[in-house]
């Protein structure tokens, strides 16, 4: 099955920087720890990236001024995006006869502005993902060879396929010994996260992956994330790009106010 089958070719980045093409010398300066792996973070969702470019903004106005980083007024503001407008939210997280209430009391938000980027972007429909949350056998051909070739699977499993009887396959031997709880699942993301063990890290073992002609990693959003992969939709995945120039920047916009 293609890539235009299963994913989608436009995507979502939110950030609170300009630019004007995707760069990986900047990978690991975002949000969430880099989970998924090594790469450029994007989305199939427009509103994923509105949330993201909102809660990493940092950069504020007030009343056409500039707002202090150190300031309650900045905190604030920034507790206000992040709970998308609910002032009542804010003030639950201080406690009560904390200084930021009267800030927080008198926040105007028709005053606030914020310096964030919403970008529309575009892959190639020839696109090859590793599958976070699908097994082994659910990767797609030249990412099976991609796996076969770059990652020694663990001792345990390659013993255990040795001794079979029968099917002695060692994929299928480590599925069954999945089942039995004696070994974490064949997933996408096992055996990458095995991978960047082997191989000394996440960026080696993306661009160990990128070398043998996989273009990224396809996980689940996190709102979706309890279903079974099976039957999650396209826009519900977000991407890790191992190339930036994979990446073709189709607009540039602000982040939707949800107040």
């Amino acid at each position: 099955m293609r890539f235009r089958d299963l994913f989608r070719e436009d995507v979502w980045h939110g950030s609170p920087h300009k630019f004007k093409q995707f760069s990986l010398a900047h990978v690991g300066n975002g949000e969430g720890h880099a989970r998924f792996g090594w790469g450029v973070y994007v989305g199939g969702k427009r509103d994923v990236a509105d949330f993201y470019s909102r809660s990493l903004a940092r950069d504020f106005t007030y009343n056409g001024r500039r707002v202090d980083p150190e300031s309650h007024l900045h905190t604030a503001i920034y507790q206000w995006l992040y709970h998308e407008g609910d002032l009542d939210a804010v003030r639950a997280g201080w406690k009560q006869g904390a200084a930021i209430h009267k800030v927080i009391d008198r926040l105007d938000p028709e005053k606030i502005g914020v310096r964030s980027y919403i970008y529309h972007a575009e892959m190639p429909d020839d696109s090859e993902f590793l599958r976070w949350d699908a097994p082994f056998d659910a990767q797609s051909p030249l990412v099976k060879r991609a796996i076969e070739k770059l990652v020694v699977v663990p001792q345990a499993v390659q013993d255990a396929a040795a001794s079979a009887s029968g099917d002695g396959d060692v994929w299928a031997v480590w599925d069954r010994m999945a089942q039995n709880k004696t070994v974490r699942a064949p997933t996408g993301g096992t055996i990458y996260e095995i991978l960047a063990h082997q191989v000394g890290g996440d960026r080696n073992a993306s661009l160990a992956l990128l070398s043998a002609g996989v273009h990224g990693i396809a996980y689940i959003e996190s709102g979706s994330r309890s279903r079974d992969w099976k039957t999650v939709a396209p826009e519900e995945y977000n991407y890790v790009i191992f190339d930036d120039r994979r990446l073709r920047i189709k607009s540039v916009g602000r982040p939707t106010a949800r107040i």
